[in-house]
């Protein structure tokens, strides 16, 4: 009862505190811009196996952005979280008070050539950049992940009767082995929008291949597996991960409420014994624009033990990989900068269908801030 009362008033404080204060963006000097977010979060994990588990955490982010001239730009980005934890920012409560960690999750530069309209480079520590249209669409690649590399990416605009038309590729280091070979990814993809009738509908279609992720038995990568398939000796992953990742969303106006429908398939072209397989299918309803608006969703998802490399996928749902799950949210816009998001996932164990009381669930609610 005291954790949920603190709650509570922790809650209610940090949305009346930023409803009176508006935070605007931060321009400090010519070419500087400053911008960040503030997460607070209680989540309450409930497993059918072992103990349930209630916790509060915050994630906070400040990062910056120099236009160095019209072509060079420089980013940074400061994070809260465990710095061995790529897939998550988040910070828990109840660490004896400790202080807790802030790492630089980005440190990049790009270049947009004059010469070449459209076309931009960056190389560093920076945010993925291929498309999904999902609705929940980080089954594939979590958000929170930062790659390292370089990305090439080419927006030609329109083509025909194709809208916002977008071809990028990458290269990103996973790890960099002095006594071998780098463990590498080479990701592609196009994406594109165009309208059908009364319905805006956008398309992407992504290819992700990943070198071998133990060259020489380097043990790196493969600590960090979260649920894909071992080879009998247990120090491996047992397929090769090549995936084909198509995502689109069909968008329309119904009756004044705007509703957007949205699918993927995940195909592990280079999985042992055969071919895995993931796929989704999303709904939401509602908006996000004006103070007071309020925007529902939810996704089915499907995902087999080596469709997804688990090493980057997402972490929200109790399992990473070989999981059927539910879900459920509200976005709900209290204020010009605070978000309220309340959300439900519910996931099971693929390998568990046959059990009547094998489902995970884990709720959260979210207090998002962003300046």
């Amino acid at each position: 009862m005291n954790r949920i009362i603190a709650t509570v008033a922790f809650t209610a404080l940090l949305v009346g505190a930023t409803s009176a204060l508006p935070i605007p963006a931060i321009s400090a000097v010519d070419g500087l811009d400053l911008s960040g977010d503030f997460r607070l979060r209680h989540e309450s994990t409930f497993v059918e196996t072992g103990r349930d588990r209630h916790r509060e955490r915050v994630r906070a982010r400040i990062g910056a952005t120099y236009s160095i001239n019209d072509e060079i730009t420089l980013g940074a980005r400061l994070v809260t979280g465990n710095t061995d934890d790529p897939n998550s920012s988040h910070q828990t409560f109840g660490s004896s008070f400790n202080d807790w960690d802030v790492a630089l999750d980005r440190a990049w530069i790009g270049w947009k050539p004059a010469a070449a309209e459209g076309l931009s480079i960056t190389a560093g520590k920076f945010s993925h950049v291929l498309k999904n249209y999902a609705v929940y669409n980080e089954l594939v690649w979590d958000g929170d992940v930062q790659p390292e590399g370089i990305a090439l990416v080419y927006s030609a605009g329109s083509l025909g009767k194709l809208d916002n038309v977008r071809a990028a590729v990458t290269t990103y280091i996973l790890n960099e082995n002095g006594n071998g070979n780098e463990v590498t990814a080479v990701t592609a993809g196009v994406s594109a929008s165009t309208t059908v009738g009364q319905a805006a509908v956008k398309a992407a279609l992504n290819y992700y291949h990943y070198s071998d992720l133990t060259p020489g038995g380097d043990q790196t990568v493969f600590a960090d597996n979260s649920g894909n398939r071992t080879d009998m000796a247990g120090n491996d992953f047992l397929s090769d991960f090549d995936i084909i990742n198509p995502s689109f969303s069909v968008s329309c106006d119904h009756n004044g409420l705007p509703v957007t429908m949205s699918g993927e398939f995940i195909a592990n072209t280079g999985a042992e014994p055969d071919e895995d397989y993931g796929w989704s299918l999303g709904v939401k309803a509602g908006s996000k624009n004006e103070v007071g608006d309020m925007q529902g969703y939810y996704q089915w998802q499907v995902v087999g033990q080596d469709a997804v490399l688990s090493v980057v996928s997402q972490d929200d749902m109790t399992v990473q990989t070989n999981l059927r799950a539910h879900i459920v949210g509200l976005h709900y816009k209290a204020f010009d900068n605070v978000d309220v998001h309340p959300w439900l996932l519910v996931s099971r164990a693929d390998d568990a269908l046959g059990s009547p009381n094998d489902d995970d669930w884990r709720a959260r609610l979210d207090i998002n801030v962003k300046f």
